[in-house]
Formats: structure tokens, sequence, C-alpha cells
């Protein structure tokens, strides 16, 4: 590196035009301290204009033409690289963007902890904004059939919410939800981790990102571990929401509920339902997984990173998440949601739910409960990746050693 003045910088280059080929290189090779080197580059540019002003005409053309050869030299060099980039797609081309922004690049590793804490915060607001409707889900899902002499109870979902509010109050529509919010912070933390398990073991290199079929196998694991608490809280979920609107006392709450089922026939009974749960859920969440984290990166715009997502971006991936999500679990749901609430020994097995069911009501009868279900599939896990994220960011700022 050269470190005299501007003038002698000049007067050691033999031609005169030379100063500027030296100037140029210089500017080239730029250091990893970037102000410093401009304000450096900057005085000998300014020296080397001060030299230039003795030069004679014939000398100054001569390195005019240099500069501009040069300059036209940098130019064609941007042109090829922006005619290549023109050719690639927009995943690509977001790649190269990222690529060309390393402090952008990735989202942020969360610690077991935070992971935990901010799943329990997206359950809890996935359920105060989707259980309302969850309840007309059940209530329509399970209400009897309706016989020559009589009506059915709800004529469709404006109907079961009008009834409810009017017997019941708005409290009504939260019948049930001590049991999910109790097993709701280990539930997403389980889900979460499971999700992020499944990418570890199949991502051999950190830098290769996953294809979607290993993204949507990561997701049904996360399916299977959460079923292990998902399983009973569905089952004391639906029959306390049964209960209520049947007019019966049976249950005092979720606790007397579970207390109840286990008195009458152990583990087998609350946990009754598991293998439609593990049915409805292993597929369902490997699409919604991979749906949230497909829309994320469509939606993240060219040089910044997923996290840093903007609030109505979050809610469209985790919305469409869960629509999608509800389009394959829902025949499953119905099937699970009659089994868990029938009476001991009416159904023979699972197959025979499916057989009864379809003899009663037909292929429709798997789709009860359709409008409320992707009313609530939208607003409820739109809350619950942004509850998730927000909190994420939150506890990143409150404990970032964590």
């Amino acid at each position: 590196m050269f470190t005299g003045s501007s003038s002698e910088f000049c007067k050691k280059q033999s031609p005169a035009a030379d100063c500027t080929w030296q100037q140029t290189d210089r500017q080239l090779s730029v250091s990893p301290h970037p102000h410093s080197e401009t304000g450096e580059i900057s005085g000998r540019e300014a020296g080397c204009q001060a030299e230039r002003s003795g030069l004679s005409g014939g000398e100054k053309r001569a390195v005019r033409r240099r500069e501009a050869g040069e300059k036209r030299e940098r130019s064609g060099r941007e042109a090829g690289c922006q005619a290549e980039r023109s050719g690639l797609s927009g995943g690509e081309k977001r790649a190269v963007a990222r690529l060309s922004a390393p402090a952008m690049r990735g989202e942020e590793r969360v610690s077991p902890l935070k992971n935990f804490l901010a799943g329990g915060v997206g359950g809890a607001c996935l359920l105060l904004a989707g259980h309302p409707l969850d309840t007309i889900k059940v209530r329509l899902q399970t209400q009897p059939k309706a016989s020559c002499t009589q009506y059915v109870l709800y004529t469709g979902t404006y109907d079961c919410f009008r009834k409810t509010i009017s017997k019941e109050g708005v409290l009504g529509l939260y019948k049930g939800m001590g049991a999910p919010l109790a097993g709701v912070a280990p539930m997403m933390a389980i889900s979460f981790f499971g999700f992020g398990l499944g990418k570890q073991l199949q991502q051999r290199d950190a830098g290769t990102p996953l294809t979607h079929t290993q993204l949507f196998l990561s997701g049904c694991l996360a399916g299977v571990f959460t079923t292990v608490i998902v399983a009973p809280g569905e089952r004391i979920k639906c029959l306390l929401q049964v209960q209520a609107s049947s007019g019966q006392s049976k249950y005092a709450g979720p606790l007397d509920c579970a207390i109840q089922l286990y008195r009458e026939q152990g583990l087998r009974s609350v946990y009754r339902g598991t293998v439609l749960t593990l049915i409805r859920d292993v597929p369902s969440t490997g699409l919604y997984f991979l749906t949230y984290e497909y829309l994320k990166h469509f939606l993240t715009p060219e040089g910044q990173s997923v996290s840093q997502l903007s609030t109505p971006n979050i809610l469209l991936a985790g919305g469409v998440a869960g629509i999608l999500n509800w389009m394959i679990a829902l025949p499953p749901d119905v099937l699970k949601s009659n089994f868990q609430t029938a009476a001991d020994g009416k159904y023979a097995g699972l197959v025979d739910v499916l057989r009864t069911l379809l003899r009663e009501e037909g292929p429709s009868g798997l789709y009860k409960g359709f409008n409320a279900v992707f009313l609530r599939a939208f607003p409820a896990n739109a809350a619950c990746f942004l509850g998730f994220e927000v909190a994420v960011k939150g506890l990143n700022w409150i404990a970032p050693g964590w």
C-alpha cells in the first residue's frame, strides 16, 4: 500500500496518465473498512486532480480516453451480470439478493426454552381466536340426526351461534376451553420441536435448503409428537361441549371429566380416539408447516430475512396454512368427534364409525361443520403464528443470551 502524499503518489508514475490506472486499481480493491478507504481514495483523487492541472492538452486527452475506456469496461461487466440475473427465477433472484446482504441472511436461531414459551403464546392466541367457532363446529358435528317427527337442533353455523348465545351467553362459546388451554404450551412446544427435529434429521448440510417433501415429512413428525397431548385434551373438550348443548351436567369441568374417565376405564378411556387423532393430525400438520414455510419465503422481500417478515404477511401465511390444514383434516375430525362423544359400545371400531356415518348421512356427513371450520381456520392460525413470531422477538429482546 502506498502511504505517501497524493502529490508523491502521482509523481511516482512515469507517464502522467498512469496515475489514473493506479487510482482505479486502488478503488477496485475495497478494504473491510469502507469509510476510511473512501476518505483515503478521495484524498488521492484530489491530489491527482491538482497534478493534472499542470498537464498539456494532449496528455489530458489521453488520460480522459483511458478513463472512458475503463468506464465502458466496467459498464459492460455490470450489463453482463444484469443479463445473467434476468434469466433467474424469482427464488434464485431472492437467493442472490440474500447472498449479497450477508447481515440479513438466515433466520435467528431460537433456543428450546424460547420455542416452548413462544409456542405457548401462539397456542393461547389460537385458542382465544378460534375456540368459539370450534364449539359451534363440534355441536354441529355431533347433533343427532333429525327423525320424521322432529327437527334438527341446529340448521347451520349461524343458527348454532345464535342459540348458544341466547341460552348460555358469550361464555357458552368458550365451554371446554380449559383442557386444551392447559396443554397448549407443551403441545405447541412439542410441535415446533418435532418440526425442527425433523428438519435437522434430514438436513445433512446446514447450507442446503430442504425440499418440499422434507418439510412435509418434518411436519408429519410434529403431528405424531403432539398427539400424546392432543388426544386426551380433544376427548375432554368434545365431551364438555356436547354436554353443554344437551343440557346434561355429568362433568363439573375438565379435571372432573378426566378423573371420571380414568375411573371408568383407565387411560384407555382418556385416550379414546387416539388413532383417529393421528390420522387427522399427521398429514394435516405436514401440510400446515410446509405451507407456512413456503409462504414465508415467498412473501419475504428481496434482500431481507424471513425473520423480518411484516405482520400482514405473517397473518396471511398463517391463515392460508390453517385453511389448507383443515381441508384434509376435516373428515377424520368428524369421525373423531363422533367416536369420542359416543356412548360406550355404540361403535365396534373406527371402520364402524365411518360406515355408520355414511349410511345415515351420506358423504356430506364427513364435512359437517364445514362453514364453522373454515371461518375459524384463517383467524385462529393467523393469530397463532403472529403470537409465536412476536413472542420470539420479545424474548430475543428481553433475554438475547438464552
